[in-house]
């Protein structure tokens, strides 16, 4: 019987590690393309990758918010085939309502909602606006840019309950990373200008105005290199990116 039991074992093994590599060749794609494609396919890239690692791990929703002072906004939304999509009803949703998620999200930490149905009473705004998606379980992660916290994205289930395992979480965390290690992309420029003028100290308006400065002077500096290669038929090398996976 044991001699029976180790093909077994060792094909259970097997698979599981292609299952792990290929999820991880996906999200190495899904992100290498939202690092390498023109600012105005950003949007596009972003809604592309959430629709394909929610395929993957066959969750019901997969998502981006941005925060705006006192709201935040549903900017990017793939639903997976039934589910109701929510984008619409998302525009204008109160950062008080959510006061819980921020604390852990200013902290760099995920937010995992086991049972929505059993969320306490001090988070019923929270609970409510959740039921109202039909969501039962979810998960979000935080996308920080410059050192300001400017959203999260997140993965909802919809026709059950689920538990979001760390491996998934991490996978979530490297695409959150790839949306936001451009800040000068999309959206999440966007999203800082908006917290400087809004939700900001003088002094972070201070740091990150000398950030954006430094972006934008990179950029021109990029820009310069690669007209003076192109002019003497050389290409200009090209900048070195890099995403954290946690």
């Amino acid at each position: 019987m044991g001699l029976g039991a180790e093909p077994e074992d060792s094909n259970t093994a097997a698979e599981q590690l292609a299952g792990l590599l290929q999820t991880q060749d996906l999200v190495r794609r899904i992100v290498a393309r939202m690092l390498h494609v023109q600012a105005d396919d950003v949007d596009s890239a972003i809604s592309d990758g959430l629709g394909s690692l929610g395929e993957h791990l066959n969750v019901d929703r997969a998502y981006v918010f941005v925060h705006e002072g006192e709201t935040m906004r549903n900017t990017h939304e793939w639903c997976a085939s039934g589910i109701t999509a929510e984008i619409d009803n998302l525009q204008t949703v109160p950062v008080e309502a959510f006061a819980f998620w921020m604390d852990r999200l200013h902290a760099d930490d995920a937010v995992t909602v086991p049972d929505v149905d059993e969320l306490p009473d001090h988070r019923q705004a929270e609970r409510e606006i959740l039921q109202a998606q039909a969501i039962r379980s979810l998960v979000v992660v935080p996308m920080f840019s410059l050192g300001v916290l400017v959203g999260f994205v997140g993965f909802d289930a919809v026709r059950g309950l689920r538990e979001f395992h760390p491996g998934e979480i991490n996978l979530l965390r490297t695409v959150a990373d790839g949306i936001t290690a451009h800040a000068s992309n999309g959206t999440v420029l966007e999203t800082i200008k908006i917290h400087r003028n809004k939700a900001m100290t003088p002094e972070g308006e201070a740091i990150v105005a000398d950030a954006l400065a430094a972006v934008q002077k990179t950029k021109q500096k990029t820009k310069g290199g690669s007209s003076r290669a192109s002019s003497r038929g050389e290409s200009a090398p090209r900048a070195s990116r890099a995403s954290r996976a946690e």
